[in-house]
């Protein structure tokens, strides 16, 4: 799926968007642009997309929850920012105030984000298995302050574990191929958990080798 500024309204919904490629373009005249947005969500849980946040405006944020009081669940996904366009500020969740629901963010890829999370309030990401790569700041309290401790975030609940700054190596990371290559510390790293999808991006068994791998391919 392609879009322009705004991918997809979940608002509501539940356990819908599974192993879908999501490309959401904007321009500088288009300053907010939101991949999936989340509006008061129960109990989704998001699994095995690719999702590319390709915009350049100046709020630019793959997932945007708002007025969310229920559980969501983002695992096996592979997500990519804008890496380093200049001016652009990409944010991989983004969180309202008044959204107090947990967030699991489980067994996902990371890439080219300036911050994987920019929240004042609550502290309700529960981060496990993750990876990241090329961000400036792994998580920021709406630039008041940053850390880059890839387990015990300033938006991370207690229990995160798990996370790694490390690269996936993904195929051709700018042409969209984000499927793993031989070698990729991404390989075999994923945890088990009852909400990893049985089958990857391109419809492949899940797991191939001796445990999942993490984000949207199985190598």
């Amino acid at each position: 799926m392609n879009a322009t500024n705004f991918g997809i309204d979940l608002s509501g919904i539940q356990n819908l968007i599974t192993r879908s490629r999501i490309t959401v373009e904007g321009g500088p005249g288009s300053p907010d642009a939101w991949g999936l947005n989340q509006v008061d969500v129960q109990g989704s849980v998001i699994s095995g997309n690719a999702i590319w946040m390709r915009s350049v405006g100046s709020n630019v944020a793959a997932v945007f929850i708002q007025n969310s009081q229920h559980p969501i669940t983002y695992v096996n996904n592979t997500f990519m920012g804008s890496y380093s366009t200049a001016g652009v500020v990409s944010v991989a969740f983004q969180a309202d105030s008044q959204s107090t629901g947990v967030v699991t963010v489980l067994n996902n890829a990371f890439d080219g984000f300036a911050l994987i999370s920019n929240y004042l309030a609550p502290q309700n990401l529960l981060v496990q298995s993750n990876r990241f790569n090329g961000a400036q700041h792994l998580t920021c309290n709406q630039y008041l302050g940053c850390s880059d401790d890839p387990n015990n975030g300033l938006s991370f609940k207690s229990g995160s574990f798990d996370n790694a700054i490390a690269d996936c190596k993904l195929a051709n990371l700018f042409a969209g191929d984000w499927h793993l290559t031989t070698g990729s510390p991404c390989i075999d790293t994923a945890s088990p958990d009852p909400s990893t999808p049985s089958r990857d991006l391109d419809g492949d068994s899940r797991p191939l080798g001796n445990l999942l791998d993490i984000g949207a391919d199985e190598f």
